[in-house]
């Protein structure tokens, strides 16, 4: 199996531009014969919490992702795409799975930082998702970097873990340390989207990045320009591509 990290620039307050920013990458994505591509934190609408409310997708009721939808099926694969949620609970931090003329499975983020408490809730279920030989956990920005996350993970079964972040430089410093040390401890690889350019109020730093199971880095993408990481769980082996314009 072959799982796609995509390193990209949403815009605030712009749908439609990252909806179709999103089909253009997926359509090159599945060129390198991929099963799965993923995402950075709230892709579809930047990570923007002041404004996430006026963007959020019902949840279940996912028809503005009709165009993803049906890519996913025409390609046969699998999309994990970020976007705020709207709960009975109240406004989550989402990350939808589409799949090939399959419904939709939701993932809300569990582990909130202090500044995102005033806008989300936290979700309350996990996500191990089993795709292939594999079964991926998949943590958001900040619940990542906890340890009670791993172990939720850990007791689910899962083989490999994927971060989806918004992280500035700071940020990716701290995952950079932390990363390593969880793969070697729980023997998966650990593999991180991070998004680029201007966020709420940091700047998203790239360096989206891929460790095998011994802790060792064996890809990394630009702080500054986007592009594909590419795992693959069967050769173990990484590979870097940068987008086509």
């Amino acid at each position: 199996m072959k799982i796609c990290l995509t390193q990209l620039q949403s815009l605030k307050n712009n749908w439609a531009h990252n909806l179709t920013q999103h089909l253009q990458l997926i359509r090159q994505a599945v060129a390198h014969q991929v099963d799965l591509v993923v995402f950075p934190e709230l892709s579809l609408t930047n990570y923007e919490p002041t404004t996430a409310r006026h963007w959020a997708l019902p949840l279940d009721h996912y028809e503005r992702l009709a165009p993803l939808q049906q890519l996913a099926s025409q390609q046969h694969v699998v999309l994990g795409v970020g976007t705020p949620i709207q709960t009975a609970k109240g406004l989550s931090i989402g990350l939808v799975f589409l799949f090939p003329y399959q419904k939709p499975r939701t993932y809300l983020k569990q582990h909130l930082h202090e500044d995102e408490q005033p806008f989300f809730v936290a979700g309350e279920a996990p996500l191990v998702l089993p795709l292939g030989a594999e079964r991926l956990a998949f943590g958001i920005c900040y619940e990542s970097l906890q340890r009670a996350h791993w172990l939720q993970a850990q007791q689910a079964g899962a083989t490999l873990y994927v971060a989806s972040v918004a992280k500035p430089a700071q940020g990716v410093a701290r995952a950079q340390d932390f990363y390593p040390k969880a793969a070697v401890e729980f023997g998966w690889p650990v593999l991180m989207v991070n998004a680029l350019g201007p966020t709420d109020n940091f700047v998203s730093a790239g360096q989206s990045a891929i460790w095998n199971a011994q802790g060792i880095v064996v890809q990394q993408g630009s702080a500054t320009e986007p592009g594909f990481l590419i795992w693959d769980t069967t050769e173990q082996s990484a590979s870097s591509h940068l987008l086509v314009d």
